[in-house]
């Protein structure tokens, strides 16, 4: 144990290392967080104009975001690579492969290709090597607060999105979308500078380990199944479909929105006014954790995310308007997209605390493939549902899965805040 702390002490990302490398590591970092963010909101602040260009409706956009989100599941193999290559490498092929398929993205000229994009760009965004990375090399007393306050940056893109779509996208021309994902090219260069990022020290000092307990092994990946882990990956994998069925539904809150405005720069004043939220939550959130815990913290996002949601179903298909409209639907929807993103990266990192080095990404892996496959089953289900019920009622519907996840997390999952996870 001694050996293991010397050897974090000298390897460290955060702690150990000088100021020049610290400063280049924080930007790379908050690089592939923006760019995460920027890929993943793409899709919804371009939905209407694409959904027009390529003749859709909300049930077909639906069909292509189901399809597409298949490739999630690769996320699952890239968590994995992260156990067996490292976290640096899983790192630098996820953006690069987000920056890429963005681009791919902007090319697409018909319906199928532009599905095609969008399940490469699913490849790639959302993998938690980078989370692995500065956790296992963060303060431990302020971890909580690191990665949130790395993930800011992510809600940053999601501001500038709209921003862009304010200004890029007038409906002058048809094929004015494209400019939002191939902005990304300005991405690939920045991709490329993760070949000199170095190694979390807790991945280094596996690797040092006796070759019968080197990370890889198909006896080690298994790990994460065995009886002492089972009931706590089981925990996060719950989790992790909830929060793909809320991804689904968030995906088409453009259209929620227009159906109670009507309007597209009041819907594009409400998502920024959801982004200044998402901030402040993270701001909230990261310390609130470290102080309190991750086990109540997320239990109180929870609840309140279930809260919001039922208000603006309130709002959207049963005519209540408590006051300005403009004003309290701009809060509801900011608390919940505030509460949901704060909880959803709460519980990444309430993840790699959990299990042991050897099978953290595999862990987290299993965790995004339960997220693919909520995303999947919730776009598969509201291709039928939206023919046959309001945005509003799925919005209420699915985010009323969040109950059985609470009470899971809080029988199951012991609380690891401050937790050494070297």
């Amino acid at each position: 144990m001694e050996e293991n702390v010397e050897v974090n002490k000298n390897a460290s990302l955060l702690t150990g290392a000088s100021k020049r490398y610290i400063r280049f590591i924080v930007f790379y970092i908050c690089a592939y967080a923006f760019v995460d963010g920027y890929l993943t909101a793409i899709p919804i602040h371009i939905q209407e104009p694409v959904m027009f260009y390529f003749g859709m409706d909300v049930s077909g956009f639906y069909t292509v975001l189901m399809v597409a989100s298949l490739g999630l599941v690769a996320v699952f193999g890239l968590q994995v690579l992260a156990d067996i290559l490292g976290r640096k490498p899983t790192v630098l092929i996820s953006f690069v492969g987000m920056a890429t398929s963005g681009i791919f993205m902007a090319f697409a000229q018909d319906a199928v290709q532009f599905t095609v994009a969008f399940f490469l760009s699913f490849m790639f965004v959302s993998t938690d090597a980078w989370i692995i990375l500065v956790g296992e090399d963060g303060q431990k007393e302020k971890r909580g607060r690191i990665v949130l306050w790395i993930w800011i940056m992510s809600v940053i893109s999601t501001i500038t999105a709209p921003i862009l779509r304010k200004f890029l996208i007038t409906g002058a021309s048809t094929e004015e979308w494209r400019v939002l994902p191939m902005l990304l090219v300005i991405a690939l260069p920045i991709a490329l500078l993760g070949l000199g990022i170095k190694e979390s020290s807790a991945f280094s000092a596996q690797q040092a380990k006796p070759k019968e307990v080197h990370v890889g092994s198909i006896k080690t990946i298994s790990k994460v199944w065995h009886s002492e882990h089972r009931n706590k990956l089981l925990a996060f994998l719950l989790a992790g479909f909830y929060f793909g069925l809320g991804y689904a539904s968030i995906s088409t809150y453009t259209s929620f929105l227009m159906g109670i405005f009507g309007n597209k720069d009041t819907v594009n004043s409400v998502f920024i006014i959801m982004s200044m939220c998402a901030i402040t939550g993270y701001l909230l959130v990261g310390p609130a954790s470290d102080r309190i815990g991750r086990k109540r913290v997320s239990a109180v996002l929870g609840v309140i995310v279930i809260v919001m949601t039922f208000m603006l179903y309130s709002i959207s298909d049963l005519g209540v308007f408590p006051g300005d409209k403009f004003a309290i639907v701009s809060i509801f929807s900011g608390t919940f997209f505030g509460a949901y993103w704060s909880f959803s990266g709460l519980n990444r990192i309430h993840c790699l605390e959990v299990f042991p080095t050897e099978i953290r990404g595999t862990s987290s892996g299993w965790r995004s493939f339960t997220y693919a496959m909520g995303v999947v089953v919730g776009s598969g289900i509201a291709i039928y549902l939206t023919t046959v019920i309001s945005l509003g009622t799925l919005l209420l519907a699915y985010s009323l899965f969040l109950v059985p996840v609470l009470i899971v997390n809080l029988l199951n999952l012991p609380e690891t805040k401050k937790i050494d996870i070297a």
